[in-house]
């Protein structure tokens, strides 16, 4: 037989759950203010041929993005937000050095 579970508690606005290491439970915090609506872009580029050298094994480019350029043309955001951050691949730099 299936027990059920308690739903979560109701957040109120304002605030989140952390936990407190010191009381032994979760506890509610005042949240931080909301920053920038703003999103993380992060590449992962991976070579499994490379056994050798970690740094060329695999090495990641991170943008940062507005939101609103989530509604830009697929070739428009990648040009804006992918393609000049392309050289500062690991692989890359090394193939430029040779």
């Amino acid at each position: 037989m299936a027990e059920t579970q308690n739903p979560a508690p109701e957040i109120p606005p304002g605030m989140m759950r952390v936990w407190d290491a010191e009381q032994k439970k979760v506890i509610l915090v005042t949240a931080p203010p909301a920053g920038p609506d703003r999103l993380k872009l992060t590449i992962r580029l991976h070579d499994p041929m490379e056994k050798k050298n970690a740094a060329l094994a695999a090495s990641w480019i991170t943008a940062d993005v507005p939101r609103e350029d989530l509604a830009l043309a697929t070739a428009d955001f990648i040009a804006k937000h992918i393609t000049p951050k392309i050289p500062q691949l690991a692989q890359i730099q090394a193939k430029q050095k040779k």
